[in-house]
């Protein structure tokens, strides 16, 4: 298992990973696109961490960074090798990058139905913050 950073010819293959899964949605809800992962690939805030397993990209995480805190925005394993340490290896990882980096605050959002990623987060060490409730408007 090898976690580094996305490459602009990693996007095809995560375009596919990330709208596998319908709990994960672009900025719009449509998915993600080609223009959404390029934007973590390129821009110097952002950071794209892709895991390969045994040659193949299985995984990825995606965070804004900041310099006192992080925002972690996705974090996607594909349903074939989810249980084998690929989530749990990018986010070692992502900590790690945040430690070197001396940023002390990881911040996530989930879904109130996302048990899932909530459980990654406790077993991690996070705290339950605020409840939120989110509105948007639209066409």
């Amino acid at each position: 298992m090898q976690i580094r950073l996305a490459n602009e010819d990693d996007v095809e293959v995560l375009t596919v990973l990330f709208n596998s899964d319908t709990n994960v949605f672009g900025e719009d809800d449509t998915g993600y696109g080609t223009k959404d992962l390029l934007e973590y690939v390129f821009d110097t805030k952002k950071k794209f961490f892709v895991c390969e397993y045994e040659g193949k990209v299985v995984g990825a995480l995606l965070a804004d960074y900041h310099q006192t805190y992080s925002y972690l925005d996705t974090l996607i394993v594909d349903k074939l090798y989810q249980k084998k340490g690929v989530g749990s290896a990018l986010f070692q990882y992502f900590e790690e990058d945040l430690e070197k980096l001396n940023i002390p605050l990881i911040e996530v959002l989930t879904e109130v139905d996302n048990s899932v990623m909530q459980e990654i987060l406790k077993k991690r060490g996070f705290r339950e913050g605020n409840t939120f409730k989110f509105f948007s408007k639209g066409s």
